[in-house]
């Protein structure tokens, strides 16, 4: 996209001869980004083709979930609002705010069996990476993004279990690249018009559903601030009210929407997963080699801010900073749960302005959630 606008520009200055050889070393650049790509993808898959530990995840809870509400979505309401599968609390009222993911795992095991519902699991982890590597390699060049991928893939791969996140993965690099797209110039705004279609889809599959609004709040936020972009601020809001709208359209209505921000209020004990990075090394028992890994991209990250504020600050996205310093960052560090969603977008902090810090920001984003299943993928310019 962006070396098509290069030779759109360069036609016009240069002779047919020199276009041509740009159109050629073009579709070279091309055939060794598609190889380069293969090849990180090969190095992920490695992680992630692994056997399924079934005593210690969820996934046969999702099937037998998405095998009532298939059978008979009517008759089987309870599994959607009670704690259908406890013991002794199966009356207590709750919100299932990933029944469409039990449905989609439980067609796609009925046609495939499990090891078909693991590699869907695979391909939607391979197109999630490619959502943000395709930001990522555009904003940083592909050498950097390269080198930066290869670092992190071991902590996008550690949760290998069949889960719903996997679709707020997928849909957070779909509100980003279509919104950096449009950022950029690359897409007319018209086409964010399909951001409150995936938000009804993401609403029913994973609680992560509030990313989507927030996303776009970034950018909003953006427009409101920034001279330049407040053109866009009447359209932009628009797309944020049919997006919130369409969190509404779930079985719960009003109270499905607002349940992300009041889920951590009745685990009733402290949830492991829920445990900062330091409070999970005090324990003594969690001996993860991956904490140092991140630890070591989040200094990565902070310095490549410092260095692009250094550099070239006037240059230096606004919107980075807001996902990374009010949520990504505080919520990974403060939260195991989400150190994948802070994985998933901080890539791009290392493509920021001319010292190319604006990679890091989308890798680190791409990893979050990872980190949290064994021991206890937000791009703009």
């Amino acid at each position: 996209m962006v070396y098509d606008k290069i030779l759109q520009q360069a036609a016009g200055l240069l002779g047919p001869a020199s276009l041509k050889m740009l159109d050629v070393t073009k579709k070279r650049l091309d055939y060794l980004e598609l190889f380069v790509l293969i090849l990180l993808l090969v190095w992920y898959g490695l992680f992630l083709l692994r056997q399924i530990d079934l005593t210690t995840a969820d996934l046969g809870r999702h099937l037998q979930t998405g095998k009532l509400l298939s059978e008979d979505f009517s008759r089987n309401l309870a599994v959607l609002r009670t704690n259908f599968y406890s013991y002794t609390q199966s009356d207590f009222a709750t919100i299932n705010h990933h029944w469409l993911s039990g449905v989609v795992f439980f067609l796609v095991f009925k046609f495939f069996g499990f090891v078909g519902l693991h590699l869907f699991f695979v391909l939607l982890s391979f197109f999630t990476f490619w959502l943000f590597f395709r930001i990522a390699r555009q904003e940083a060049g592909l050498d950097l993004a390269v080198i930066l991928s290869l670092l992190i893939i071991p902590l996008i791969a550690e949760r290998i279990e069949v889960r719903p996140e996997v679709f707020s993965y997928v849909f957070a690099g779909l509100f980003l690249n279509l919104l950096w797209s449009w950022r950029r110039g690359f897409l007319n705004w018209r086409w964010l018009m399909i951001l409150p279609l995936i938000e009804v889809f993401w609403v029913n599959l994973h609680i992560y559903f509030i990313l989507g609004p927030i996303l776009i709040g970034v950018f909003l936020f953006e427009s409101l601030i920034v001279p330049e972009r407040r053109k866009f601020f009447s359209r932009l809001g628009l797309i944020f009210l049919l997006v919130v709208l369409a969190s509404l359209i779930n079985p719960f209505g009003l109270k499905g929407s607002f349940d992300p921000l009041t889920i951590f209020q009745n685990y009733g004990y402290r949830l492991l997963e829920n445990q900062s990075i330091p409070f999970l090394e005090k324990l003594g028992f969690i001996n993860n080699p991956n904490f140092l890994l991140f630890k070591i991209v989040l200094v990565v990250m902070v310095l490549s801010f410092a260095a692009a504020f250094k550099i070239n600050r006037r240059r230096l996205s606004l919107n980075n900073i807001y996902l990374a310093a009010g949520f990504n960052d505080f919520r990974a560090v403060f939260s195991a749960r989400d150190r994948r969603q802070f994985k998933d977008c901080s890539g791009k902090v290392f493509s920021t302005g001319e010292s190319k810090s604006g990679f890091l920001f989308d890798s680190e984003i791409f990893c979050i959630n990872r980190l949290r299943g064994r021991d206890h993928r937000f791009f703009t310019n």
